[in-house]
């Protein structure tokens, strides 16, 4: 019983933490993006 809470815990966590570099990642790109199309002026 405890494993599988821990399981399902870290299932949990790891899914979290996949969203917020994903989230990252995106602003990053958006913001990169950005940043080139203002430098090329």
């Amino acid at each position: 019983m405890l494993i599988n809470v821990f399981v399902l815990f870290c299932d949990l966590l790891f899914k979290s933490l996949i969203h917020k570099i994903v989230k990252i990642s995106v602003v990053f790109k958006i913001y990169f993006s950005l940043l080139c199309k203002y430098n090329v002026k």
